[in-house]
């Protein structure tokens, strides 16, 4: 004959399992630091009802806790799983600015990047108004596949706004061209193309970095937490690296792109940098319009024969090439 089940009214030897223990403490400490302002310690009083609640869920976790570890690894089916997984639990809805763009370059396939600006009280008297700035693939030409562009990415803010935020308005922008000018010395005239394109590459980089996603294997061997790697929220074509939501590019900086150049390995120096845009030049910054972005060109303009790169060693001219400049597209 099976032996009868029955509560058992010992008390707990562990306190953390002991609900009466742990409630009689809670109104000790209510009562030494609110006593002054907390006076009705009785059943129907909110703040008793909390502080039971806690109570019962700190015996809670103190059964669980108690219990062997093969009892929290094992469950009832295959399917069954204890804990939940990094995905399941640490992503959230997208919050911050930094959210809103991962979510955008996620979703909408064809921007290369994405900003959000919020108005000024000058600008609007609501608050919790943006203007979206979108960085298009440069294949897209036609009015309607731009138009298709700004719904895409206004809808999917709208699927994950936080109350009180909507959009003023979606700009795709439009490139600006600037030409490069510099003397360069180099050290080594056999590895020119090699450091032109070098050149070019790291120039690139600074007007406008691609945003890259990551893998959650390639990010862990970097050294990233879980925690960082699953901030903000969960995306289907990888992670992106907080580090590369870099703010919109207001001016280039010629001792900026000085800077730059004297990095490639192979450059001795350079001096006489300047931009050219259309017609004017730049010897210090060129200011980026807010609807407009910044690219490299590549080749010389129609009907020019520009000089912009001369290339030399020590004292003595030793290549010079034709069309090297860079711009906004």
């Amino acid at each position: 004959m099976d032996a009868p089940n029955f509560v058992n009214d010992a008390r707990p030897q562990n306190p953390a399992q002991d609900f009466e223990f742990l409630r009689s403490q809670g109104l000790q400490f209510i009562q030494e630091l609110g006593g002054a302002f907390w006076t009705d310690y009785n059943d129907h009083d909110p703040g008793i009802t909390i502080l039971e609640q806690l109570c019962y869920a700190l015996t809670d976790l103190a059964y669980r806790t108690d219990l062997p570890v093969q009892d929290h690894l094992a469950g009832q089916s295959a399917e069954q799983k204890p804990f939940f997984i990094p995905h399941q639990i640490l992503p959230c809805q997208p919050l911050t600015l930094l959210d809103y763009r991962k979510c955008l370059l996620d979703a909408v396939e064809k921007i290369r990047n994405v900003w959000l600006l919020p108005l000024s009280p000058d600008e609007h008297s609501l608050s919790g108004l943006y203007k979206m700035l979108l960085d298009a693939d440069e294949r897209i030409e036609k009015p309607e596949e731009k138009t298709l562009l700004i719904e895409s990415a206004r809808a999917v803010f709208h699927q994950n706004r936080n109350l009180g935020e909507d959009l003023e308005d979606v700009i795709v922008l439009e490139p600006v061209f600037l030409s490069l000018y510099a003397d360069i010395e180099i050290s080594q005239p056999d590895q020119i193309e090699g450091i032109l394109a070098q050149i070019f590459f790291q120039i690139n980089e600074y007007l406008h970095p691609e945003v890259q996603f990551y893998s959650l294997a390639e990010l862990m061997a970097e050294g990233y937490a879980l925690t960082e790697i699953f901030e903000g929220p969960l995306l289907k074509h990888g992670f992106i690296k907080n580090k590369a939501l870099t703010p919109k590019l207001d001016r280039v900086l010629v001792s900026e792109l000085i800077k730059i150049i004297m990095q490639v390995p192979g450059v001795v120096s350079v001096k006489n940098v300047h931009l050219r845009q259309l017609d004017e030049i730049y010897d210090n910054q060129f200011t980026i319009p807010l609807h407009q972005k910044p690219r490299l060109l590549l080749g010389s303009r129609p009907g020019r024969e520009d000089l912009t790169i001369n290339f030399s060693k020590t004292m003595s001219i030793m290549t010079r090439l034709t069309g090297c400049c860079f711009g906004a597209n």
